[in-house]
C-alpha cells in the first residue's frame, strides 16, 4: 500500500525588515500646502508629528497620510518639522519563543519598525524674496 502525506501551507503578505516614508524630505513654502506622505514596507501604520502645533495630518493611521502645513516662520531660517511612522507586525518566525521554556516554537512575536519624513517649513522672508526673484527676471 502506498500512502503520500501532502502538506498544504499558506502564503501571506508580511512586513519587511525595514520600513520607509516617501518623499523622505519635502519643503512647503506656504501655510496650508499639504503633501501625501506613504509609508513603504509597513503593515498597521501611525504617524505622528514632533510639533502638532506647525501642522496636522489627516489621520494617524493607515499608509498613507496628507501633512497640511499650519506654520510659516518669520525670519530667515527655515523650520523642520520630523514626521514618524510606527509600524507594528507579529513574527511567526518562532525564533524569539524558542529560548522560553514552554513557548510554542511558532509563537508570535511583535516587532515595531520606525521611520521619520522631514518637512521644511520655508520662512516668508525666502518665499518672498524668491517671488521678487522670479518677478525681476520676467521681461
Amino acid at each position: 500500500m502506498l500512502c503520500a502525506l501532502v502538506l498544504t501551507g499558506c502564503e501571506v503578505d508580511s512586513a519587511s525588515s525595514a520600513i520607509e516614508i516617501t518623499p523622505s524630505s519635502v519643503a512647503l513654502a506656504a501655510k496650508g500646502q499639504s503633501v501625501t506622505l506613504t509609508c513603504v514596507g509597513g503593515y498597521e501604520c501611525r504617524w505622528s508629528l514632533e510639533t502638532e502645533a506647525w501642522g496636522m495630518l489627516n489621520t494617524h493611521q493607515g499608509s498613507q497620510v496628507i501633512y497640511t502645513s499650519l506654520y510659516q516662520p518669520s525670519g530667515d531660517a527655515p523650520a523642520v518639522q520630523t514626521v514618524t511612522v510606527a509600524s507594528r507586525f507579529s513574527s511567526m518566525s518562532g525564533l524569539e519563543s524558542a529560548q522560553i521554556p514552554g513557548a510554542a516554537t511558532n509563537a508570535p512575536s511583535t516587532n515595531t519598525l520606525y521611520a521619520t519624513a522631514k518637512i521644511i517649513h520655508l520662512p516668508l522672508a525666502a518665499t518672498a524674496s524668491e517671488s521678487a526673484d522670479a518677478q525681476s527676471a520676467s521681461p
